[in-house]
C-alpha cells in the first residue's frame, strides 16, 4: 500500500503531466484526461492524509505506553539451573559457560524469530540449540554454501539432498514464487518512464493545413503582372500572369505492433493508451523530418529538395562560418524578400542556435542578453525561433562547408494536406493461433512548400 508521501508525489507528477500538455499546446482531450487523472490521485492523497491524521490522534503518549514487564510472561525468562538439575534432565539443558546451565532453545523460546530458518536466528538462540537443531543448522549452512558457489541448477542435478534445507532459508525463497516469493512482491508503479525522443510536430503549427476527401490534387498558382505608367495615346504592352499548379499526392505512413493476449489482459499499465501516446510522438517526428528532407516522390516534399514546378529553395549567399558572425546572421535575415519577413520563422537545430547566441562572447560579451532572464534564442532579429533536433537538418556540431542547418522563411507557404488523421486499429483475429493482438496506426497526408521564394536555406 502506498504511503501518504508516495500518494502526494503521484498527485504532483500527474499535475505536472497535465501542465506540460497545457503549456505545450496539446489537444484539449489529452489535457482533460491528464487533469482527471490528477484529480483522482489528489483525492487519494487527501484521503490517506486524513486517515493518517486520525491515526495520530489515537497514538498513546509516552507516559501512557505500557512497560515491557506488563506484557512479559515471567515464565519466558531464561533462568539458569543448577548442575544437579541439568544432570537430572541432560536432554533439556546445555552448559553455556563454566558451571552455567540453561534450557535448550526451541521454536517456542522467547526471542525465536517466527518463520525464520534455524541458521539465521539470534546468536543467543544459536548458543542454546539442542543437538537436533544444531544438525538442522549445519544442513542449512551447507545448502547455502553449495548454492552460493554453484547455483540452484547444479544443486538440483548433483545435490538434491540439499534442496529441503535450502527451502527453509527464507532469504533464498524470494526468488521462487512457489517457495514464498509471491509474499514479497516488487513495487510496481503505473507511470511509465519513457524517453519521448526529439520533440516532433514543430513545423505543422507554423504551416497552412488543409483537409481533402481525395487521394491527390493540385493548387493553382499565378505569377504577378507588370504595373506601369501609360502615356497618352500610348499602346501599353500586355502583361499576362503565368498560371501553373502545385500537385499533391496523399501518402500513407504508420507503425505496427503485436502484443500477447496475456500482456494486454494482465498489465497494470494501460498499454493501448501508451501506444497512442507513442504513435503521436513518432508521427510528429516523421512529419518534421519529411518537411525538411522528404524526397517529394515517395515521401512529402522537404525544404531541402527541388520541387516541381516550385523549383529549389535558394541557399543564403553569405554562408555562415563556425561560429557564425552577427553580420552573417543579419545578412541571412535580409536575404529573405521583404514580403515574407513579417511572418517569417527561423527553423534550425539546437546546436547551431547555441553557436548563434554566443556570437562575440570571446571579445565583447554575449550579445543575446535575454538568455540571462529567460530561455535563450526565443527570438532572433525579432522573429521567432523553432528548434528541431531530430533527423533532417545537418546537426552543425562542427559547422562544415555545405552543411544545411536550417531555414528562414514564411512557413504559411508550407502546406499540409490531410486525407485522414491518425487512426489506431486493433485486430484480435489475424494472429489468432499465437494468441497475439495486432495494433496498427495509420496517417495519410502530403506536405510541400508552395513558393520557393518564401524561404532561404541557412548554410555553412
Amino acid at each position: 500500500m502506498a504511503s501518504v508521501t508516495e500518494l502526494r508525489n503521484e498527485a504532483a507528477q500527474a499535475l505536472e503531466a497535465a501542465k506540460r500538455i497545457a503549456t505545450d499546446g496539446g489537444e484539449d482531450a489529452a489535457y482533460q484526461a491528464a487533469y482527471a487523472t490528477f484529480e483522482v490521485k489528489h483525492k487519494a492523497w487527501k484521503n490517506a492524509e486524513q486517515v493518517q491524521n486520525m491515526e495520530a490522534s489515537f497514538a498513546l503518549k509516552p507516559n501512557e505506553i505500557p512497560t515491557s514487564e506488563v506484557h512479559r510472561n515471567a515464565q519466558d525468562a531464561i533462568v539458569p539451573v543448577t548442575a544437579e538439575q541439568a544432570n537430572a534432565q541432560p536432554r533439556e539443558h546445555i552448559e553455556i559457560a563454566k558451571g552455567t546451565y540453561v534450557p535448550y532453545a526451541t521454536d517456542k523460546s522467547e526471542g525465536w524469530m517466527k518463520g525464520r530458518a534455524v541458521a539465521v536466528q539470534h546468536p543467543d538462540i544459536l548458543a542454546r540449540l539442542s543437538p537436533e537443531l544444531r544438525e538442522v543448522k549445519a544442513q542449512q549452512e551447507d545448502a547455502f554454501t553449495y548454492y552460493f558457489r554453484n547455483g540452484e541448477a547444479a544443486m538440483r542435478k548433483n545435490r538434491p539432498d540439499l534442496l529441503a534445507p535450502l527451502r527453509a532459508l527464507n532469504a533464498l525463497q524470494e526468488d521462487t514464487d512457489s517457495e514464498g516469493g509471491y509474499l514479497v512482491p516488487t513495487d510496481q508503479r503505473f507511470e511509465v518512464i519513457r524517453n519521448p525522443g526529439a520533440r516532433g510536430g514543430t513545423i505543422r503549427p507554423l504551416s497552412t493545413v488543409f483537409n481533402t476527401t481525395r487521394d491527390g490534387g493540385t493548387f493553382p498558382t499565378a505569377t504577378s503582372v507588370t504595373w506601369a505608367g501609360i502615356a497618352e495615346e500610348f499602346a501599353h504592352t500586355d502583361s499576362d500572369p503565368a498560371f501553373d499548379s502545385v500537385p499533391f499526392t496523399i501518402r500513407k505512413n504508420g507503425a505496427n505492433n503485436r502484443l500477447s493476449m496475456e500482456l494486454l489482459q494482465d498489465s497494470a499499465v494501460n498499454i493501448p493508451s501508451l501506444l497512442g501516446t507513442l504513435y503521436g510522438e513518432a508521427s510528429g517526428r516523421y512529419e518534421d523530418t519529411q518537411a525538411i528532407e522528404g524526397d517529394g516522390t515517395t515521401e512529402p516534399l522537404g525544404l531541402r529538395v527541388t520541387g516541381t514546378p516550385q523549383g529549389a529553395i535558394s541557399d543564403i549567399t553569405d554562408v555562415w562560418a563556425d561560429p557564425p558572425t552577427a553580420l552573417e546572421v543579419v545578412k541571412a535575415y535580409f536575404e529573405l524578400p521583404a514580403q515574407w519577413r513579417s511572418n517569417a520563422t527561423w527553423h534550425m537545430t539546437s546546436s547551431i542556435m547555441s553557436k548563434i547566441v554566443t556570437i562575440g562572447s570571446a571579445a565583447a560579451g554575449i550579445h543575446f542578453t535575454e538568455i540571462i532572464s529567460g530561455g535563450p534564442g526565443l527570438t532572433l532579429l525579432g522573429r521567432p525561433v523553432v528548434l528541431f533536433d531530430g533527423t533532417g537538418w545537418d546537426d552543425a556540431a562542427t559547422l562544415s562547408s555545405g552543411e544545411e542547418v536550417g531555414a528562414f522563411g514564411d512557413f504559411s507557404q508550407y502546406y499540409f494536406v490531410d486525407r485522414m488523421g491518425m487512426s489506431v486499429s486493433r485486430d484480435d483475429s489475424v494472429y489468432f493461433a499465437t494468441d497475439q493482438i495486432a495494433f496498427k496506426a495509420r496517417r495519410r497526408y502530403d506536405s510541400f512548400f508552395a513558393l520557393a521564394d518564401a524561404f532561404r536555406i541557412l548554410k555553412g
